[in-house]
This record gives structure tokens, sequence and C-alpha cells, in this order.
């Protein structure tokens, strides 16, 4: 660590001696020191990549020429440092050969920009399977030393801890107890007075089945496989039963202009296009559901920066056709045996921002299904926001092309991308969720 990230507390004391008679002393003096590193950062770190297996290997897995780089130094003068944390300790199924994090193929960059500088200043890929003082992967199963410098950049650091989902459960669903997550245990959150459980509250206000009060029924006025142009305003429970839900093919186009939309059997889209809340009447959600209290969330209400989409069952499916979410928390309901998962392949690049206000500002897409997530993009892809995969198998990234620069927060179980795809990602730091300050380790 640099001298500024260290403490040494030295103490000297005064012991009488047993035997110092012999030599005409009746007491000694005894120093002893201690030397405390902080973390990689006190201050709290927003992770572009946030991955949370808590044993396994590999965690991240960037193939095929593809480029996953955090950061962004576009701008001199307001340079974003790229974080990457991966809490896999490496104790399962792991080895020199199959580590936490591999990069692998030619022309393949799995990056923490800048990758110079001191402190806060500098790009960190952080292991938990690392020794905190390690200077190299050599003999790690946490990374490899041939990658480093080659297709991975910096050199990774250990994390002293682990990041956990902890901080993402306190934002959003902040609750006084949690169940251990794979073996991990969640700690309170510490905001109770603040915040509220808003994705419980939300879970438990839509319900499995039925027409909330203030939500209108879909079919009563618009058929399951529509087709041309379809308007509609206002709250909709899309009653279209699994496993096609609402299916939107070539030449039709589906906006909901604002509102929030419950989908009982998912979507199914193989091309045209779907719109949510891209033409929001109400400016701004009233204070009782923007700030929280009793109301929050509040079904019933959306504006032009908040509205939330509900999938009871069946899956958002896309082979084709353009998705555009302006200012949209997508819940995908992860009951089994058939939780809802995303699996977007194929059309035109996906538009997708979270909430700018309300109990879900910065949240995109919440999701905690144990099966494998896919998002194919290329250029014109926009992304902003938290997207929360926390049991994914792997939350698959693929399909090609520059990406751009993306204003999001990857925070899943596993990460892989493949396919030539060239993603850079740069999380906002007043809406995204951030790591805690990690602790002072003991080094000496």
């Amino acid at each position: 660590g640099e001298p500024c990230e260290r403490m040494r507390v030295v103490m000297t004391s005064r012991q009488p001696s047993f035997f110092g008679g012999v030599i005409g002393r009746s007491e000694y003096s005894v120093t002893r020191s201690a030397t405390v590193r902080g973390g990689a950062s006190q201050a709290r770190r927003i992770p572009a990549l946030w991955l949370l297996d808590p044993y396994g290997c590999p965690v991240l897995d960037v193939q095929g020429g593809s480029h996953v780089i955090a950061g962004d130094v576009s701008d001199p003068n307001n340079i974003v440092p790229g974080v990457v944390a991966i809490d896999s300790d490496g104790s399962q199924g792991c080895s020199t050969s199959k580590t936490t994090v591999q990069a692998g193929g030619s022309g393949t960059r799995v990056e923490a920009i800048p990758t110079t500088g001191t402190g806060r200043e500098r790009g960190e890929i952080a292991l938990r399977a690392l020794p905190y003082d390690a200077l190299s992967c050599a003999g790690s199963v946490a990374c490899k030393a041939s990658e480093v410098g080659n297709t991975v950049f910096p050199q990774p650091v250990g994390a002293a801890e682990r990041a956990t989902r902890a901080p993402v459960d306190w934002r959003w669903n902040c609750k006084a107890t949690y169940p251990a997550y794979l073996g991990i245990p969640i700690a309170a959150c510490p905001y109770t007075s603040e915040r509220l459980p808003y994705i419980d509250r939300l879970v438990s206000r839509v319900g499995p089945s039925g027409v909330p009060a203030g939500f209108q029924r879909w079919t009563t006025t618009h058929s399951c496989s529509p087709s041309g142009t379809v308007v509609a305003a206002g709250n909709w429970v899309v009653d279209c039963p699994a496993p096609n839900g609402l299916s939107i093919g070539n030449g039709t186009t589906v906006t909901f202009t604002g509102g929030n939309v419950i989908f009982n059997g998912g979507i199914k889209m193989t091309g045209g296009a779907l719109n949510i809340n891209t033409n929001n009447p109400t400016a701004a959600l009233s204070p009782e559901c923007r700030y929280g209290g009793s109301a929050a969330p509040c079904l019933t209400s959306s504006s032009a920066g908040a509205s939330f989409v509900y999938v009871r069952k069946g899956d958002w499916g896309s082979t084709g056709g353009a998705f555009t979410g302006r200012n949209t928390v997508v819940y995908l309901n992860p009951t089994t045996p058939n939780p809802s998962v995303l699996s977007s392949t194929g059309g035109a690049p996906p538009s997708w921002s979270g909430p700018t206000e309300g109990p879900f500002t910065g949240l995109s897409l919440w999701a905690e299904a144990a099966a494998t997530f896919k998002v194919s993009g290329s250029s014109g892809v926009t992304l902003k926001g938290t997207f929360f995969t926390p049991f994914a198998n792997d939350l698959a990234l693929s399909g090609g092309g520059d990406w751009g620069q993306q204003n999001a927060q990857f925070i899943s179980y596993r990460l892989s991308v493949s396919g030539g795809s060239k993603l850079t990602m740069a999380p906002d730091p007043t809406t995204s969720a951030s790591l805690p300050p990690p602790a002072a380790t003991l080094i000496r």
C-alpha cells in the first residue's frame, strides 16, 4: 500500500523484571508495533462489474476478442475510475488454469481504467481469492499471471473482504434481517429509519394474480397478438397467458405511454417495437410516492422519471424487434418452478434506463431467478442503471460490435462476454449501488 493508506501504532511500556535484581534492574522497557492498511480505497467505490459467486470459477469470463472496460477517461477533467469486484474466494472447482477471472483469445481485454495513477484515481480489479498482499497472480486461483499485462489490466489486487449483495439490498429492499446468500450472512440494513423494503412491498402489493385497483385489463380492449400501432395510456395488467404472453411481431408497435405495467404471462418479441413510459404526462411523483412512508412504492403512480414493469410469470424473450424502456425498472418474478428470465438474443439494440426518482431510483432490473440471462447488443445499445441478477448462472453478453459507453452497473452471480463485443461501463455515481468502505487489515 501507499504511505497514506497505512497507519502504525507503537506502544512502549515499563515491565517489572522478576530476575532484575541479579543485574541491578527492577524493570525493563517493552516495545511493540502494529501496522494496519486500509482497503484499496477507504472511499466508497462503485463497481461497474460486481460479481457475487462466493466460491467458484470462472466468475468473469471474457473470450473471443471481446473488450470489457470499466471506467471513463474521455473527459480529463472528470475521470471516472473503473472498478471490478469479484467475491469468489476460489475454494470450489478452481485451479491455476481455471481462475476467478479469465480473459482468453486474441485481442481480448479486461481493463479497469485508468491503469496508472495513485489511490482513488486508479482503476481497480479487486479479487477476493487473491491474497491481500500479493503483488502478482503467480500460483493463484484468482487470476492468471500470463494474462496480466496482455489481456487483463492492471494487476489485480486482493480484496480484504467480500463485497456481498448487502449494499444492493440496503438500497432498494432495506430490512432488519435477511436470509444468508449462498451461505454468506447478509447484515441488517443500517438505514431502516429512512428506507423501506421497497421490493418486498412491490411484490406484496402486486400479488400473484388479479387486477389491482387503478389498473386496466388488457384483453378487455386489446389482443394478445396485436397488429399495427397500439397506444395504451395509464396502468395495465396484460393478462395474456404464458408461454407467449404478449406477442409482438413485425409491423407491430405497442407503446405504453405512461403508467405501470403488470404482465401475467411475459413477453415474446419476434419483431416490431415495445415502448414503455415514453410519453408520460406526469412530470414528477407525488412526495408520498417519491420519498417513502406507508405509500411507497405507489402501484398506480408513475411519472416521466419513474415507472415499473412487473412480470408475474413467463419470460421476457426477444429474438427480434426493438425495446425502449425509459426510466423504468423491470421486476422478474423468481418463483419456481418457472421463474421469469430475460433473453434478448436478436433485434435492434435495446434502450433501457432506470428511474430517476422515487424508491427505485437507479435500478433497471431486479431478477433473482437461478437461470441464464442473455443480452445481445451492438452499436446503439443504451443501458443506464443497475442490473441486478444475483443468482444468474450466467449473465451472458454477446453480439459483437462496439456497444459504446454504457452508464450501467451489472451486479450478478457470474458474467460472461463473448462474440467480440466491446463494452465500456461507467456507472452514475449519484444513483448506482456503492461498496461500503473496506475495513482496515493488520499487515504486520
